[in-house]
């Protein structure tokens, strides 16, 4: 099947509700305004190529779902067209290599590639981001939220060179236990991140599960 046909309107809104959270069938349909009959449908399908799986409830009650569907892979799908060069291609993502993608959603090129760069440069830090959100880009001045086990062990403000740019890249570094007392208790720091911060990178869906307001 072509790439294109697998990600039409109607899949590629069920995958984007599913990259949040796990669903059920009914959920879905509710959510996309489509019959169940054509969400079971298109679930199969999704699911014989592999990008979700299934879980099973053990739940008897009448009306409860019986079972939630959720993404089984990350994944980008790179189209590029060039003077010369015309391809596409699936590529499968993991924690280190999301934010490479991601970038290229949440800001202009000249910003994208500033990230990039900080990334790369400090690949050893990076990688041990739990999850790192881009909360502004503007005038040159970055600011990204950081979770990370230990925020004290490293320098929070970083200056990056790119495409004859000077950026100043401010680390807004907490802890777990940090960002999670802060949501729990509405305390307006973390609610204003997590309000206008755009998701570069979630290891454990930690960002979805806080934007929801609680551990």
């Amino acid at each position: 099947m072509e790439l294109e046909n697998i990600f039409s309107d109607s899949k590629w809104e069920m995958m984007a509700y599913l990259s949040h959270e796990s669903l059920s069938p009914s959920e879905l349909a509710e959510k996309t305004g489509t019959s169940p009959a054509n969400i079971s449908t298109q679930l199969k399908l999704l699911e014989a190529l592999d990008f979700i799986e299934q879980e099973k409830l053990h739940s008897s009650a009448k009306g409860k779902p019986r079972k939630k569907y959720h993404l089984k892979k990350q994944f980008a799908y790179m189209m590029v067209c060039s003077k010369s060069l015309a391809g596409k291609k699936l590529v499968k993502l993991d924690s280190q290599a999301t934010p490479f993608f991601s970038v290229w959603l949440a800001c202009e090129p000249s910003l994208a590639m500033a990230l990039l760069k900080f990334f790369l440069v400090n690949e050893s830090l990076s990688k041990e981001f739990k999850a790192v959100s881009l909360v502004s880009g503007r005038n040159e001045e970055v600011e990204l939220f950081v979770v990370h086990e230990a925020p004290q062990s490293f320098r929070h403000e970083f200056t990056v060179d790119c495409n004859e740019k000077h950026y100043a890249i401010k680390l807004l570094a907490h802890t777990m236990e940090e960002v999670e007392t802060g949501v729990v208790s509405k305390n307006e720091h973390f609610l204003g991140i997590l309000r206008k911060s755009f998701v570069l990178s979630d290891k454990d869906g930690i960002m979805t599960r806080l934007k929801k307001g609680g551990k």
